[in-house]
């Protein structure tokens, strides 16, 4: 399996550059359960998809906080005493902000465990449909699920498809028919994408 990887990884590079620099396309092989981390060749790549995929975590579990209003109370008795500084929403404010960043470390562990979990969980076999094992396992992995169903859905619409055989057309005409696949491939991926 370890060769087929490798074999995979120099068809890209090639092609592509190197995809391991776009962290979109490293969540997205860590949440594939057929792949998870053994498609990263290094320890430095497996560790900054890892780094990758749980920051996705802590975005698709981040809730916005609410903006503080500006309505406060005049001033509040603390002890007997009256203080002029501290309003009800200040209060409240102050409060939530320590709430905020104690719920964002254990937002971040629980990411962390989930991750694990995951991670130790076996690899299904190459042919199996990551789909059919995420509608099976959500329950287990409910915020891995949610990345999944963002970073592993179909495209709506087959424009990009559509666009990319008009431009074979253009490519591939009669003057130019006995084009080589591979330089044709070449001078296609070449028009798309600059």
């Amino acid at each position: 399996m370890l060769s087929t990887v490798r074999l995979s990884v120099c068809l890209l590079t090639e092609k592509f550059g190197d995809v391991f620099a776009d962290t979109t396309l490293c969540v997205a092989t860590t949440v594939d359960p057929r792949f998870k981390l053994f498609a990263f060749d290094s320890e430095a790549r497996v560790a900054r998809a890892r780094d990758a995929t749980l920051a996705h975590m802590e975005l698709v579990t981040t809730t916005p906080v609410p903006p503080a209003t500006s309505v406060t109370a005049a001033t509040t008795t603390v002890d007997g005493d009256r203080s002029t500084s501290t309003g009800l929403w200040d209060k409240v404010n102050r409060a939530t902000a320590v709430g905020t960043s104690n719920a964002a470390t254990t937002r971040r562990q629980a990411c962390e465990r989930e991750l694990e979990r995951y991670i130790d969980s076996p690899v299904t076999a190459r042919d199996s449909s990551p789909y059919s094992w995420w509608a099976s396992n959500h329950r287990a992995f409910p915020v891995l699920a949610a990345v999944a169903r963002q970073l592993l859905c179909c495209p709506a619409t087959s424009v990009a498809s559509e666009r990319l055989f008009s431009k074979a057309g253009d490519v591939i005409t009669k003057k130019r028919n006995s084009l080589a696949p591979a330089k044709a491939d070449r001078v296609i991926f070449l028009m798309e994408n600059l």
